[in-house]
């Protein structure tokens, strides 16, 4: 008697091809299209009201942290900024403006009291005042940390569309065939287990009598429906016992063939995944009462 388990493994379906994902693509490029315009505005909307509510608080949290971390340094950036500002909104000194204008005089010689030199020592002037206006406009740009001092920026938005394309439904068409082909050898492996498992059931069941307990469950609390077997010896001599080798391990063994004692005694037999297994201990019951039969026809 041979318990083992027949299970055919599935074939799983065809590949996705590329037309396949070029369809799936073209197909799908609708909706894909109707989410960007129904959610693009409203990432749009979220990100503007979250920087109304956010931006100012982040802000001074962040500055006041950093005026912890660098008090000198924040110090002395107070102290330039207010010299800054104070040198936009005054004047060259005078000094300054002196030296200047001896410098132009002794450039000009006689041409300084003419109205040409008049004119182009007066510009010279105007364009010192706005040097000195500069240098401390630069002074404080520097000091912001940018150039200009604030820019705004425009609300992003998630791209549906440039990441959808034909490359990337083939991707997720082949990553989605592979899990899915991969279900059916983990079927086929999950089904042969339990083929193994109603195999080794069956035989714990119908041959625990040969197992290495030398037991079968036989309480008649397990029973029901006890009945005598009629003509056991007439059924008996219906029966073929044969000697044979075992394809597998090639090991000679003797019994009889599952197919012919279907015939013979029907509920014998049960069949497995496929491979139909024996009773023996119903086939012992038949050869007990046979045997009986017979000793009572000789008169022992």
């Amino acid at each position: 008697m041979c318990f083992s388990t027949n299970v055919e493994q599935p074939t799983p379906p065809a590949q996705p091809s590329t037309a396949d994902a070029i369809k799936e693509w073209v197909s799908s490029m609708p909706e894909v299209f109707r989410m960007q315009q129904e959610f693009a505005p409203q990432e749009a909307a979220q990100q503007v009201q979250l920087a109304q509510q956010y931006a100012q608080p982040m802000g001074e949290a962040m500055l006041s942290a950093q005026k912890a971390m660098y008090p000198e340094e924040y110090a002395l950036r107070d102290t330039l900024s207010q010299q800054a500002q104070a040198g936009m909104q005054s004047g060259v000194p005078d000094w300054m403006q002196q030296k200047y204008i001896d410098q132009m005089r002794a450039q000009l010689g006689e041409q300084a009291g003419a109205g040409i030199g008049a004119d182009y020592m007066s510009r010279g002037l105007l364009q010192q005042q706005q040097d000195w206006q500069n240098y401390y406009q630069n002074m404080a740009l520097s000091l912001t940390g940018s150039q200009p001092v604030f820019g705004a920026s425009q609300p992003q938005t998630s791209n549906y569309m440039s990441g959808f394309t034909p490359q990337s439904a083939m991707t997720n068409s082949q990553q989605g065939y592979g899990s899915y082909a991969g279900l059916y050898g983990n079927m086929y492996g999950a089904n042969a287990q339990l083929g193994a498992s109603q195999n080794s059931m069956w035989g714990d069941i119908i041959g625990g009598a040969f197992g290495g307990a030398g037991m079968a469950m036989s309480s008649i609390i397990l029973k029901e429906n006890i009945n005598e077997i009629d003509s056991p010896l007439e059924t008996v001599k219906e029966l073929h016992g044969v000697l044979f080798d075992w394809k597998e391990n090639k090991q000679r063994d003797g019994g009889v063939i599952a197919e012919e004692l279907e015939k013979i005694i029907p509920s014998c037999v049960v069949e497995i995944n496929g491979i139909k297994h024996i009773k023996p201990m119903m086939i012992i019951a038949y050869l007990i009462e046979a045997v009986k039969e017979l000793s009572s026809k000789r008169g022992n």
